[in-house]
């Protein structure tokens, strides 16, 4: 078996992972074979100064996330991540990730979407039913415009009920 140790957050105390042929420990809690492995979602974000990253483990027994926030250009979180799907490759090949940012962030996004959408119709209906002049309305039609139109690619892009599409875990592996 393989110990690894990652800082879940800047402050946070490190914490222990185990990887192995057959399957991996976190933390000193319960083994889990890659046998039982039933789904794996990954998703990363950024924000300022403060990269993150997440891996979901769905397991028959239960669940393992490996969790971090991380400085930028800092390879310790990937690397740990890299090292977790080459073990699940190597036990389980041809299985799949889901890559997403995750549900609450695509309805999130979705919500942000319809009422910029809704906002941008609700405008161009109050300005034509208040009988604006022909002039004004055409100031107003590109901002107008442009506030349906990021409401709509927000509604298509981030529809909450679509899966993600899967992607093979040694293209993720390459990708990070």
């Amino acid at each position: 078996m393989q110990r690894l140790s990652y800082r879940p957050g800047l402050i946070r105390a490190p914490v222990s992972l185990e990887i192995g042929e057959t399957g991996m420990r976190h933390a000193g809690g319960a083994f889990h074979n890659w046998t039982d492995l039933t789904g794996v979602h990954f998703a990363s974000w950024r924000s300022g100064r403060v990269q993150g990253a997440k891996l979901l483990l769905t397991f028959q027994s239960g669940q393992e996330v490996i969790a971090a926030g991380f400085a930028p250009g800092d390879r310790a979180i990937p690397e740990l991540i890299k090292t977790v799907l080459t073990a699940v490759a190597a036990a389980r090949p041809g299985m799949s990730v889901q890559v997403s940012a995750g549900k609450g962030v695509a309805w999130a996004m979705f919500a942000i979407g319809v009422v910029s959408a809704l906002l941008g119709l609700g405008i161009l209906g109050a300005a034509l039913a208040s009988g604006v002049l022909a002039g004004r309305l055409m100031g107003a039609l590109l901002p107008i415009l442009l506030l349906g139109l990021v409401g709509y690619f927000l509604i298509v892009a981030y529809r909450p009920w679509r899966e993600a599409p899967p992607v093979p875990v040694e293209q993720l592996i390459a990708d990070l």
